[in-house]
């Protein structure tokens, strides 16, 4: 039956969980006003208030002490000190952002003192002399990775941090530590003050933003916009410095927001834990302008650069600054410069053409006016205007800076080369060309939308996508002269001693295995490479400039693939559905509105048909057709205003709109009609009374022969579901659970004389028997109102269970309400540990109740002989701990097992004493140890899951000799800890890949998944002797294997991150000692 209501409406109550720390004597909640004071005279543990102050923890005298608190209470979790430069005194924090403030450090200036412009960061966390630098000026975001070191004398210290792109190490003075919650809720931050030098800034406030892409739909354009902001603040509103930076990604969806923590890879969460991932693998974004080498030609004409500018309103030259109209920039008529140098001197006149838009403020700064100086060539900080260099017009000024200037950045022996595309702080020449570390991705921004311009803002492109991308994949690799090995090496990509990041090449040609591309130096007809000094004007040889490299160490990229052929049979946007009319007119009914896909053309192959389709209460139906018009291609309207409604007969009906295409039916769409600005009146019509009403947003109208005016109404049931909250789940004594809450089903009355009643239904999860107990329905001391017309009074429960009475097993728990005829039931959850009973002993038998968190944390009751304490379990999170493995099987009576398992926000480190054990339990609760040790994983999971929390030595492989342990059936265990947490947990299976038998000699060695919880079950039994000796593996999956889909809906488990199916690595021979970094935590 068609379904046409969205879920219910969510109850009008929750449970709120408020996070607890422990107090202390001396220690205080602070409140941000002017300032932050400190609650310990040491290195004080502090989580941020919803206000934007801070609430001490503890008190620490040691740093590394103190860091593994913070860590322990979570994402909101700071160290402060009280010599820290910055008015919040943060010197460490689990997760946010730092903000540069190059002006705590300075420098003496005559007889006075001059604070620096920049600060750097740095490759490595010390010094040497070997490492690259990048430069940054104040006020900009950096995404925080750890401090790494802190002076308590002076509040210096070094922290790693990723400035768009440039991992690297900066100082902890310079910055200005967020938390992410200033981020998340909107909070205002002091930053800024204690400078050394001029400017004397003081502190200020701000409320920070945190830098993201946003897919948005622009016309006939998906595009891709990056927000981000300058935190300097008069008003607490930061400097926006967001750009639409070009089209979005095929597989983008418009709305969608990721985060970046280097530029290229997306999440979809701020803390940088839920990777987006397509096609199986983790996204990485590159942005075709910024990426593309300048050694490069557009398809762009100097008439169409010439027009762009024009179309700005600059349609005049400008020759003197201090008369400056509004229509005049010193660049109008320059486009043929560009492109002509291109030609000569191999540069790509496109992106040389923004560059100087982007330098020059779109020609219309003092310099480029006066000098003809467009780049800002020599002018600087200190006299801009004064020291730059002047250019006898724009022609010398366009044709030096490609063929002489821009050679530095191009040379690959230059120490300014980091690639020669534009870039950010990890590559190219935004790496040393200019302290904004925007720089590159606003030229690429200007780029594209003088591509636009071009292709008449039509929705297709001309110069984007002209060349495919790669990326050198190989560190120092050899660049040849020729598609051969043993060739003359004409450079190789390091791009210093011990750097080299987002290499990339035009593939220009691929032959036999090897890839051709423009070379960044240019290369002369003897070889030898054009070096940046001491050559004048020497062209570009586009034939001669060619490079190889061997495929393989290439790997191409998407940006840039951007295909017009789909203009008009893509979406562009959601559907848009609506009904801007429904009223008489006369005795007919008269409708209109629109209903169509954005991005969807209509035209003499796909055209559109559209229809209003009226449901009775049956789903029987009945159609009216509607005449449609198109505007702008895509825009489908619809009416009719001849609808007789009065061959319908008596009873209730709802309607839909349905919108159809001939050709592209992937697109087809109906919607139903909800609520109206205006219903139609009630119309009496012969022997029939037509009334409109509107209930959860769905119009329906009811037909009623004269005699019989109330007609029937629609179902307000079909969207009932079952709401519940707990007040109580505890031991009423030794052996008694007391259990009470809250339980009803919205869509029917609760009243006081209501026919309700409440039984809880524990399911054996075995064998699936339930046993019933019946509760005591209550009468609630303040009836709930979810304004839905309907009284939710009698609707509180209270039960009693037994558990001596129960046979062991394990048990979930349901809450079932009858209301007179009506009956629903759901599982009983809470994932509040108020709720939540401490593991007790009946007779033998361990009773151990649990908030599953892979059931949604539904209650569970398990009775059974165990010899395993539970009571050492110890996490930071309710979390189930995680489990898989990428080999599991039964072979010479052995069980071989690489698996990996982890306590979420906990770091598996190769230095944080993680430990694996493997245990098999038989049906008596007896343990039985086997061989298992731990391993380096070979795969990277931390970064395939998207987690800050290392993952290193999360891995562990078992032959566990099986001979030796008695005949019967065992669950399987696992017993790991790191850091001083640990989990006992059963080892799960939900995949039901766990399924074999071999037998070896006379027993035989089983795999199989318990109904309960998919849990492996290792069953050994005596056979007849195996006449061969071998191993004899049985092919037909046991009878007794769970599939999850066979299950009812609330009883399936929540599908968590499996990097098993991402990748299927062995562990690697030997631990990665050297992993030390500080990783954020996420749950």
């Amino acid at each position: 039956m068609k379904q046409i209501w969205k879920m219910a409406l969510a109850m009008a109550m929750a449970v709120t969980l408020v996070q607890g720390y422990p107090s202390a004597n001396g220690k205080m909640d602070v409140k941000a006003d002017e300032t932050y004071p400190m609650g310990c005279s040491n290195f004080e543990v502090a989580y941020v208030t919803d206000s934007g102050g801070f609430s001490t923890i503890g008190c620490y005298n040691d740093f590394t002490q103190a860091k593994n608190e913070m860590y322990a209470h979570g994402n909101d979790a700071v160290v402060r000190h009280s010599s820290s430069k910055s008015p919040t005194k943060i010197i460490a924090m689990t997760s946010g952002v730092a903000a540069s403030y190059s002006y705590r450090r300075g420098y003496a200036d005559g007889s006075s003192r001059r604070a620096y412009a920049t600060m750097d960061i740095t490759q490595y966390q010390s010094t040497t002399t070997n490492e690259k630098i990048t430069y940054v000026t104040s006020h900009r975001e950096m995404i925080y990775k750890g401090t790494y070191s802190y002076n308590t004398g002076n509040g210096t210290g070094r922290i790693a941090v990723n400035l768009t792109g440039f991992d690297g190490y900066t100082n902890l003075d310079q910055v200005d530590l967020i938390p992410t919650k200033f981020l998340t809720n909107n909070l205002r931050i002091l930053l800024g003050g204690n400078n050394d030098g001029s400017p004397w800034e003081s502190p200020f406030w701000v409320r920070p933003r945190q830098s993201y892409y946003e897919v948005v739909q622009n016309g006939n354009y998906k595009e891709l916009i990056y927000h981000c902001w300058s935190y300097w603040a008069k008003s607490d509103t930061p400097q926006d410095y967001s750009q639409t930076i070009g089209p979005a990604e095929s597989w983008m969806n418009v709305g969608s927001v990721y985060y970046t923590n280097d530029m290229h890879a997306l999440y979809t969460d701020r803390y940088f834990q839920n990777p987006v991932i397509v096609e199986g693998s983790p996204a990485k974004y590159y942005n075709y302008y910024e990426f593309l080498p300048l050694r490069s030609r557009t398809k762009l004409n100097g008439d169409q650069l010439n027009g762009f500018l024009n179309s700005r309103g600059y349609t005049e030259i400008a020759y003197n600054y201090d008369e400056l109209k509004s229509n005049q920039s010193k660049m109008v008529n320059s486009g043929w410069f560009f492109v002509n140098a291109q030609e000569t001197y191999g540069v790509n006149a496109l992106l040389a053409f923004c560059m100087g838009l982007l330098e020059s403020g779109w020609g219309r700064s003092q310099i480029a006016i006066n000098k003809n100086n467009l780049f800002g060539w020599n002018a600087v900080d200190s006299n801009p205007s004064g020291s730059a260099d002047k250019y006898e017009n724009i022609e010398s000024a366009v044709t030096q800076h490609m063929a002489v200037n821009l050679r530095g950045y191009l040379d690959i022996n230059d120490a300014r080369f980091f690639g020669s595309h534009l870039g950010n702080k990890g590559s190219g020449f935004n790496v040393k060309y200019a302290s904004d570390p925007y720089w590159g991705i606003k030229i690429a921004a200007l780029a594209y939308q003088v591509d636009k311009y071009v292709s008449g803002n039509d929705g297709s492109l001309t110069d984007y996508g002209t060349y495919s991308l790669g990326v050198i994949n190989q560190y120092d690799a050899a660049v040849k002269r020729y598609a051969d090995a043993n060739s003359q090496t004409l450079y190789t990509t390091r791009y210093g001693a011990t750097y080299q990041n987002d290499f990339t090449v035009i593939l220009q040609s691929e032959n036999n295995g090897w890839t051709g591309f423009p070379t960044t130096n240019g290369v002369r007809a003897d070889g030898s490479l054009l070096p940046h000094k001491n050559n004048g004007y020497e062209a570009y040889n586009w034939q001669n400039s060619v490079g190889y490299l061997q495929s393989s160490k290439i790997s191409k990229l998407s940006a840039g693939i951007f295909d017009n052929s789909q203009i008009g049979k893509v979406p562009t946007g959601d559907p848009v559905q609506k009904v801007t009319s429904m009223a008489w007119k006369e005795n007919l009914m008269a409708i209109s509105g629109q209903s169509y896909r954005p991005g969807i053309y209509v035209t003499d192959s796909n055209k559109v048909t559209q229809k209003l389709v009226v449901y009775n209460q049956y789903y029987d139906t009945k159609e009216f057709e509607l005449t449609s018009t198109v505007a702008e291609k895509e825009q489908v309207s619809f009416k009719n205003e001849a609808l007789d409604l009065t061959t319908l007969s008596e009873g209730s009906y709802f309607f839909e709109i349905r919108t159809e295409y001939s050709e592209l039916s992937d697109y087809n769409d109906s919607f139903y009609i909800g609520a109206l600005e205006t219903v139609p009146e009630t119309k009496k019509l012969g022997n029939k009374t037509l009334t409109f009403s509107v209930k959860d947003n769905v119009l329906f109208m009811t037909v009623a022969l004269s005699g019989n005016e109330e007609g029937g109404e629609p179902d307000d049931h079909l969207k009932s579901t079952v709401r519940q909250v707990l007040s109580k789940f505890e031991y009423a004594d030794e052996h008694t659970l007391s259990i009470e809450g809250t339980a009803f089903i919205n869509g029917y009355d609760f009243k006081e004389d209501s026919e309700v009643s409440h039984q809880l239904l524990l399911t054996n999860l075995e064998t699936n028997e339930v046993t019933t107990i019946d509760a005591a329905t209550l009468l609630a001391p303040n009836p709930i109102n979810l304004y839905d017309g309907f009284t939710y009074s009698k609707i509180n429960f209270s039960a009693s269970v037994d558990l001596a009475s129960l046979t062991p097993g394990s048990y979930s728990v349901k809450i079932q309400i009858r209301n007179g005829d009506i009956k629903m039931y759901a599982n009983l959850t809470s994932f509040d540990d108020n709720f939540l009973p401490e593991v007790r002993m009946l007779n033998e038998y361990q009773v151990r109740i649990v908030q599953n968190q892979l059931y949604n944390y539904r209650y569970e009751i398990n009775i059974e002989k165990s010899d395993l304490d539970y009571t050492l379990i110890k996490k930071p999170t309710k979390r189930n701990s995680a489990f898989d493995y990428t080999k599991l099987s039964l072979e010479g009576g052995r069980l071989n097992l690489n698996g990996m398992a982890w306590i979420y926000n906990t770091q598996f480190k190769a230095d944080a004493q993680a430990s694996h054990a493997l245990l098999a339990v038989d049906e008596n609760g007896v343990s039985y140890p086997l061989e298992a040790q731990n391993q380096a994983c070979s795969a990277d999971y931390a970064e395939m899951l998207g987690s800050k929390f290392s993952m290193k030595n999360a891995c562990f492989t078992s032959a566990a000799d099986l001979s030796q342990l008695p005949e019967g059936d065992y669950r399987l265990y696992l017993d790991i800890s790191a850091e001083g947490y640990r989990d006992i947990f059963e080892m799960t299976d939900i995949y039901s890949r766990a399924i074999e038998t071999v037998t070896v000699g006379e027993r035989s060695y089983a795999l199989f998944i318990s109904p309960v919880r998919y849990r492996m079950v290792l069953s050994i039994t005596q056979n007849g002797p195996n006449i061969d000796g071998g191993d004899d593996k049985g092919e037909t999956p046991l009878t007794n294997a769970v599939q999850v889909s066979d299950l009812p809906l609330e009883d399936q488990p929540v599908e968590v991150p499996r990097p098993s199916s991402l990748i299927a690595p062995t562990p690697s021979p030997t631990p990665d000692e050297g992993n030390s970094e500080e990783e954020t935590p996420s749950e």
